[in-house]
């Protein structure tokens, strides 16, 4: 397409770089509240005619600096296919790490995906399931831990996550997508990759067992972010372990839930959740009903890489 140009981001682009769409992700879009938060250690692109912002997307560099991580891509919608994604991800290609050998992204559409791996070399190296859920405030707050169950789950910090992704087993058993991914954004298992991961923003919680004791089904990970979304205040939430373990399911989400609730403005709240394929997901989805949760949709998040 003629007369677009790209450059890099700034904060000064905000107001730009929100206006690009509305509605993004059917209103569970993090932009919005993450953007700023992101330009600390990610790269913001724009594609521009005259003075109009018409394409935006994030890049980051991880995994020991071989791979770049591109996301949060959008058009304007007048604009739409004519290119500009691709324009603006060719720039974006041009302007980060020389080292890195691959590009790594997320699809959350099956329809889009065949798309892509008709047309690009990209490769399918994980499946997620998403599934999003909506509840109040006001209903949360009726709800207390069961007698029979204690929250007593700790927080993750740098040095825990580090131990987990020394030990092969845990590793196995929590992650085994081979990768630690929050709010559809995927890291390898690798110490380089927690500064992405353990953010002031991100509540990480840990069952209180042994790394050694997990194969049992005993330990499980959640992690969470909370966002004002055009949908309502929303937590996206990644659960990592067995999610037909009742008991660590039910603090899990009890406390996560919890953080949740505290401090927010707005009644109406949102959960996007991400959990392993190839469960059983009865006890989860039961405990979330427990827990006032409603199920508004259910899919796949599919991880992709591709040479550069």
């Amino acid at each position: 397409m003629e007369g677009v140009y790209c450059r890099k981001t700034t904060a000064e682009d905000y107001d730009d770089v929100i206006s690009v769409r509305e509605n993004v992700y059917n209103g569970l879009d993090y932009i919005p509240s993450r953007y700023h938060k992101f330009l600390e250690f990610s790269t913001g692109f724009g594609g521009f005619i005259d003075n109009t912002m018409v394409s935006f997307m994030f890049a980051t560099v991880i995994n020991d600096g071989q791979s770049i991580l591109t996301h949060s891509m959008r058009i304007r919608k007048e604009y739409e296919r004519q290119g500009l994604a691709t324009k603006t991800r060719n720039y974006c290609m041009q302007n980060m790490s020389s080292e890195a050998h691959e590009k790594v992204f997320v699809i959350l559409s099956s329809s889009i995906l065949e798309k892509v791996l008709r047309q690009t070399p990209a490769h399918v190296v994980f499946q997620r399931n998403i599934a999003t859920f909506k509840s109040t405030k006001a209903a949360i707050q009726t709800v207390s831990m069961p007698k029979s169950m204690s929250a007593s789950l700790k927080n993750v910090d740098e040095a825990y996550l580090r131990d987990v992704f020394r030990h092969q087993r845990a590793c196995a058993y929590l992650f085994p997508e081979n990768k630690m991914i929050l709010s559809r954004l995927p890291y390898k298992l690798m110490p380089s990759n927690i500064k992405h991961i353990i953010r002031p923003e991100t509540e990480i919680l840990a069952s209180p067992n042994e790394l050694a004791f997990c194969k049992d089904g005993s330990l499980m990970i959640s992690a969470a972010i909370k966002d004002k979304c055009a949908a309502g205040t929303t937590m996206f939430l990644d659960i990592f372990g067995d999610i037909s373990d009742e008991k660590n399911i039910t603090e899990h989400v009890f406390e996560q839930t919890k953080r949740l609730s505290v401090n927010c403005d707005e009644d109406s709240l949102m959960m996007y959740l991400t959990f392993p394929t190839q469960q059983n997901c009865d006890t989860l989805f039961r405990v979330l009903s427990e827990y006032t949760w409603t199920m508004v949709e259910q899919n796949i998040m599919y991880g992709l890489e591709q040479s550069i």
